[in-house]
């Protein structure tokens, strides 16, 4: 679907006729509220609503109202106001001794789905443009709006004033982001193959988002207008950033959303080369017979059954002054661009360029469909096997964010190894042994352990061609992960202590948070083999570290960390701002890492 466009105006909202006006109340406090909006008729709306035990400002909590007195008093003084007016709850916001706000990912993730009640309510009635008040959450609580710069002493000394949260992040320009993060999540829609009924026309979802700082007036004093233009500025962006951010989200769940019939490895490579000539990237597609003679057999063995050929798809960003690739990989691009799918290579340039800056590798699992393969799975709920190539659609998905907003710090390569995993005459057999890309063997104990054989050969190829400052993987790898974690919490697994930090930090921000599991000897004489390095199973107990630990064998030294989705890919933990089917998980986790990169880890 098109997303809605978001627009930041500063104009008088009086000459705006939207479908919805909104704003966002904080919970009353004292059998009163201690904020509401500039409009006393409307604030009266609201009182009476708490008074009659309707609305306290909790948080999820809407009151949609259809204010006749208030739009006769508009005629009156030839107003044009918006049809309705929705207020929508957020919950206790102010410091006092009963209540503290302790976690600030918390509080950002009451303001997505304060944005996601705001979707919920536009899609009820059918609403296309909305004007939407942000709170000046900063003021209420006597923070000033330029708090970024409130620090140190003068912090401390006034914090009974605050709230027990980094005040540098409570500021206009966050707000904004949120919010607008949250209504566009929560806007999307999949009707693609579902058909319009003529008496009942289906709702696209928004049309327009216009935002306004309804409690941020500007001052005469030329201090507070310059304060204001740039907090007017810095809104601007970080509503583009949301933006961006959605779109993203929207292609990864597009592509999981798709039943495996219209989503192959084909059309992950399609995706991939339409990127790279819309945003000038690098694109690589490997195919079957160059796979097979670089040596990649995970994924030959786990595409034996299908009569899909596969596809090793590969994005490539880096700052415009250090594109920069290694000689191996330019020299596979060049000797191999007869074949059909890597003429489509874009952008070679690469006289006259600088060195490279670091590089982050996301590895994708793009298994289209699982079947199971020999090991065939219980047929109830195959239909959600689609799903396994939710990693794959959030890496490249990635990549078309990482070509708008151009990272001027750090270069980002993505790779899907992409195949169906099926149970044709020639498929892949429990017992047979496989060479990776690495020279190492695995026995294959169960060919439903698929997901880490494609992972293994990417992972390896990705590192050997691109030396990455880290590689992150991302999969819907088992169903152990499941049962440990739910639909809750994604696992994360690794070799490097800060990597996974950073990580855990950035999905805490995206709200897709990781749960950290452990490696070690003991999980990895697990999946020892006796006629093989490794074995691609080993055994119900600790499935979920197990598969993990047969990854670590494909990363050397390099800092690596591993994500398992099996439980937040679908079915994610109810949110309304994450529909049913493919959540987008990982997408906006991995812009998080990226926005906030600052130097190599240690």
């Amino acid at each position: 679907m098109k997303i809605a466009t978001v627009t930041l105006i500063d104009k008088n909202i009086e000459k705006f006729n939207e479908d919805i006006l909104v704003y966002f109340i904080p919970q009353e406090k004292n059998n009163k509220f201690e904020y509401l909006t500039n409009n006393s008729s409307i604030n009266d709306q609201i009182d009476l609503a708490y008074k009659l035990g309707d609305f306290s400002g909790k948080e999820g909590q809407t009151l949609l109202l259809y204010p006749f007195d208030y739009m006769e008093e508009s005629k009156e003084n030839n107003i044009t106001l918006p049809k309705r007016i929705l207020a929508v709850g957020i919950g206790k916001i102010n410091i006092n001794n009963d209540s503290k706000l302790n976690d600030y990912n918390e509080f950002v993730d009451i303001l997505r789905k304060a944005g996601g009640s705001v979707s919920s309510i536009a899609a009820k009635v059918k609403a296309k443009t909305i004007l939407v008040s942000i709170p000046d959450i900063a003021n209420l609580i006597n923070i000033p709006s330029d708090s970024e710069n409130l620090t140190g002493n003068n912090l401390a000394n006034n914090r009974d004033k605050y709230i027990d949260i980094d005040a540098s992040a409570m500021n206009l320009p966050n707000i904004a982001q949120y919010i607008a993060e949250g209504i566009l999540l929560g806007d999307y829609l999949f009707l693609k193959y579902k058909k319009e009924k003529p008496d009942e026309p289906h709702y696209n979802g928004l049309a327009e988002i216009k935002f306004y700082l309804e409690n941020f007036s500007n001052s005469s004093s030329p201090s507070s207008s310059s304060n204001y233009s740039k907090t007017i500025s810095k809104v601007r962006k970080s509503l583009k950033r949301a933006s961006i951010s959605a779109q993203a989200v929207y292609k990864a769940r597009d592509m999981g959303n798709e039943p495996a019939n219209e989503w192959r490895a084909s059309d992950f490579a399609a995706y991939a080369t339409k990127l790279a000539k819309k945003y000038k990237l690098n694109c690589t597609i490997i195919d079957k017979e160059k796979m097979k003679e670089l040596g990649m057999g995970g994924i030959i063995a786990v595409n034996q059954g299908s009569s899909e050929p596969p596809k090793m798809v590969i994005l490539e960003y880096q700052p415009k002054k250090d594109k920069v690739k290694s000689k191996k990989h330019k020299d596979e691009q060049n000797s191999n661009l007869k074949q059909e799918d890597v003429k489509q290579n874009q952008n070679l340039k690469e006289e006259g360029f600088e060195e490279k800056r670091e590089t982050i590798l996301l590895v994708g699992k793009g298994i289209t469909f699982d079947s199971g393969g020999i090991c065939l799975k219980q047929p109830t709920g195959m239909e959600d096997m689609k799903y396994d190539m939710c990693g794959g659609a959030a890496v490249l998905a990635v990549m078309q964010a990482v070509a708008q907003e151009m990272p001027n710090n750090i270069g980002v390569v993505a790779i899907v190894p992409a195949t169906d995993n099926l149970s044709g005459g020639a498929a892949v057999k429990p017992g047979d042994i496989i060479r990776h890309y690495n020279g190492v063997t695995s026995e294959i104990i169960n060919t439903d352990a698929e997901g880490r054989m494609v992972l293994a050969d990417a992972i390896a190829y990705g590192i050997e061609t691109f030396k990455p400052v880290c590689v992150v993987d991302i999969a819907t790898l088992t169903g152990a992960a499941i049962i440990g974690l739910g639909h809750h919490y994604s696992a994360i697994l690794g070799n490097n202590d800060e990597l996974i930090k950073r990580l855990v930090e950035a999905a805490n921000r995206a709200g897709e948070p990781l749960w950290r599991l452990p490696l070690g000897k003991e999980y990895t004489k697990q999946i020892e083999s006796k006629v093989a390095d490794i074995k691609n199973a080993g055994g119900k107990a600790a499935g979920t570290i197990t598969a993990a630990a047969y990854l670590e064998h494909f990363v050397g030294k390099t800092p690596w960390a591993h994500i398992d989705i099996a439980g937040t890919a679908w079915e994610f933990t109810e949110k309304n701002y994450i529909p049913k089917g493919a959540s987008g998980i990982g997408v906006r986790t991995f812009l998080e890492l990226i926005r906030n990169w600052q130097t190599s880890l240690t």
